[in-house]
């Protein structure tokens, strides 16, 4: 009997041992990679252009909702008020676009972040698969 206790333990022993040496945990540096990377260095000033653009769209879109705004207000004692629900009905759906522009643009899952995502992610792979070798102490 105590020599079944002893090869059961030492069977436990050596299983848990050999189930922790699969486990590998490694560390990847991208902020040192992407400094280090021309490509992202490009790839990241051609998104911050798209981004500029996106903005101007956006303000251009605000300046000409604004400037209706105005207009419907300097209208106001000529229309009837009919005609004033039916334009703001028209400003508000407008408005409603533009903030769907921008969530679809600089949402939480609009494109700026989808694109920053791919762009990390895509240099760190680049990086490290061109380098067909991975020497952690130089990512450190």
């Amino acid at each position: 009997m105590r020599t079944l206790a002893v090869v059961l333990f030492l069977a436990l022993t050596i299983g848990a041992a050999h189930a922790q040496r699969g486990v590998r945990i490694g560390y990847i540096d991208t902020e040192y990679i992407l400094e280090n990377v021309n490509e992202y260095q490009n790839a990241q000033n051609q998104l911050e252009a798209k981004v500029q653009q996106w903005k101007i769209e956006v303000e251009q879109r605000l300046a000409e909702l604004e400037t209706q705004k105005i207009q419907l207000n300097n209208e106001r004692v000529l229309l009837t008020n009919e005609l004033i629900v039916e334009r703001e009905e028209e400003l508000q759906i407008i408005e409603n676009e533009i903030i769907d522009y921008q969530q679809k643009r600089f949402g939480p899952n609009g494109d700026l972040m989808i694109q920053k995502k791919q762009l990390i992610f895509g240099s760190a792979v680049l990086t490290i698969g061109s380098a067909k070798l991975l020497n952690v102490n130089e990512l450190k």
